[in-house]
């Protein structure tokens, strides 16, 4: 198998590659609209799957008509010739797929290069496909004890209609728009909503018009500083839980036991909510 490791920073993968892309820092998006530009002007994208199989390809073509090769180089520190090298390798060879890491989570502007990933997989067909990026089974777990909503009728399912759960989006603009079913309180676990979704701006503003705003965590993160409640919480060492994974030979359990007892003052999450939900009556 060929590897192209397009990485600031000769890593580990770098050291396994065939090819280090050795790009600018945060200028993956750049050099994915240029991908797209020149497979769309090269017709070396797979029309039938486009045609078949995703929406808005004019608007595209007119979105990337100025983000050719010859822009992106001077930003990306890449040469034009190996924008389309890239571009062209990745879009006539039958079975390949790109491997966004978290590096891409790093920087202000992820969300747009991890945007530009997904339009060159549905560019040129390699989506759900043999030796690309593909859908391996999974197992379904039921996170609530009541009968599931259908997922037509979820909030902002038409706004939102990809996504397997209701995305924190949907809560977000629900609380800033004042909808009557928007939430009033907001427990977070183990997670980091201001920073991790799309303007911090919103977000804060959204969190802010909460009645009560609870976190449990183990670091003192930008929505604990928010919070009316911070809870220590237990780490993963110092906990039981489990977690499900997918593979080609199918889906498949693994369970955590805690190595370590838990620090004076702090507990493990679940047992939290479920002492609350003795107390709810639920």
């Amino acid at each position: 198998v060929r590897i192209v490791a397009i990485n600031p920073v000769r890593g580990p993968i770098v050291e396994q590659a065939d090819d280090w892309v050795q790009i600018n820092p945060g200028t993956d998006a750049a050099l994915g609209l240029a991908m797209i530009n020149y497979i769309i002007q090269e017709e070396i994208y797979d029309k039938e799957f486009v045609a078949n199989h995703t929406s808005g390809f004019d608007e595209l073509v007119a979105h990337v008509r100025s983000n050719t090769p010859e822009w992106a180089a001077p930003i990306t520190g890449l040469s034009e010739q190996t924008i389309k090298d890239l571009a062209r390798s990745y879009a006539e060879t039958k079975a390949a797929a790109i491997c966004d890491g978290n590096g891409l989570d790093m920087y202000a502007n992820g969300v747009d290069a991890v945007r530009t990933v997904a339009i060159l997989i549905g560019l040129t067909g390699k989506f759900d496909a043999p030796g690309g990026n593909v859908f391996l089974p999974f197992i379904k777990q039921s996170v609530l004890p009541t009968d599931p909503v259908p997922i037509e009728e979820r909030v902002w399912y038409k706004t939102f209609p990809l996504f397997p759960e209701l995305p924190f989006v949907a809560v977000k603009e629900s609380i800033l728009a004042d909808e009557d079913y928007r939430p009033r309180a907001l427990i977070v676990n183990r997670s980091n909503p201001v920073l991790i979704n799309a303007n911090e701006t919103r977000t804060r503003q959204a969190l802010e018009k909460l009645d009560f705003l609870m976190v449990s965590d183990i670091f003192r993160t930008a929505t604990a500083e928010m919070a009316d409640l911070v809870l220590p919480m237990a780490s993963d060492f110092e906990t039981y839980g489990y977690r499900a994974y997918q593979s080609f030979e199918g889906a498949f359990l693994a369970m955590a036991r805690p190595v370590a007892e838990p620090l004076e003052g702090t507990r493990p999450a679940f047992e939290v909510e479920y002492e609350l939900a003795k107390r709810m009556g639920l």
